[in-house]
């Protein structure tokens, strides 16, 4: 395998990165793969048994490796960033429930902060054995086990010409939201997988990711890596109001706090989202 990157450290994690996509590939083919014929407990939200399992891998790579870095995870949450290190900011799984009852949409992400600043987003899609991955000012490429490729986003200037994934609305109006855009959108596809989703924007699959949860479904730590790869390759992520998305610096706000968030394919795209939202007034 051919690494992408130029500068030193992105070049560095690269190497890193793909021996932990080795790890975690061997863990799925051996045990997670059939986890969910398993698995009794009903799923409530929050941590796992696979999402601490997997976590658990993670940390022990970084270990063994010798690499000096500080892991911000769910698993801790309530402790003192160092911020003299490399920060890795990791998901162990995106889209729990749908490994745990056997739906093949869910990610390992990390996104690493280092001298005040976000650097690197790594989005590993486990049982499809695609990496995802951007450094800035270096582009976004997906990766097999063969090559790297770069990837764009597929700007858009009408509704009936985009791919939209979302996170389902309960509220009623953003269910009725949700309703114009499953009228008019091109083709709507729903993965329950937000890192996910917002790679697919990234690559042009889809035109749009819109979290239709009124008080919002998505983390900082959800989306950071997957929003330097979207940014990376040409698109933007905003609230509801088209204010841009900022990630905040590595603490606990970025696995606590909720936020409701659109990622676009480009200018077009998130005009056109903006109108659907004015006309149903929310």
């Amino acid at each position: 395998m051919k690494f992408i990157f130029k500068k030193e450290l992105p070049n560095y994690l690269e190497f890193l990165f793909s021996g932990l996509r080795e790890d975690i590939r061997k863990a799925w083919l051996a045990k997670i793969s059939l986890w969910h014929l398993d698995y009794q407990e009903q799923y409530k939200g929050g941590q796992t048994s696979v999402d601490i399992f997997i976590d658990t891998l993670i940390k022990e790579y970084f270990d063994n490796k010798g690499c000096d870095c500080f892991v911000l995870s769910e698993e801790n949450p309530n402790c003192e960033v160092d911020y003299k290190k490399l920060i890795f900011i990791i998901d162990p799984i995106d889209g729990t429930h749908n490994l745990i009852m056997g739906y093949h949409s869910f990610t390992t992400s990390i996104a690493v902060y280092y001298n005040n600043k976000y650097i690197m987003g790594w989005v590993y899609d486990i049982s499809r054995d695609l990496i995802y991955k951007a450094a800035i000012g270096e582009g976004a490429y997906i990766q097999n086990i063969y090559e790297s490729r770069k990837i764009k986003t597929q700007d858009r200037k009408k509704l009936s010409d985009m791919r939209v994934s979302f996170h389902r609305a309960k509220d009623d109006r953003l269910i009725t939201l949700q309703r114009a855009i499953v009228e008019s959108a091109g083709k709507i596809r729903v993965s329950s997988c937000s890192s996910l989703d917002i790679c697919l924007v990234a690559s042009g699959v889809l035109h749009a990711f819109i979290d239709l949860s009124i008080h919002g479904h998505e983390r900082g730590i959800d989306v950071a890596a997957a929003k330097i790869i979207l940014i990376e390759a040409g698109g933007e992520m905003m609230y509801s109001t088209g204010t841009t998305y900022e990630l905040q610096f590595p603490s606990e706000t970025l696995i606590k706090k909720h936020v409701s968030i659109i990622a676009s394919s480009g200018k077009n795209t998130k005009q056109e989202i903006l109108r659907l939202y004015n006309e149903v007034d929310i």
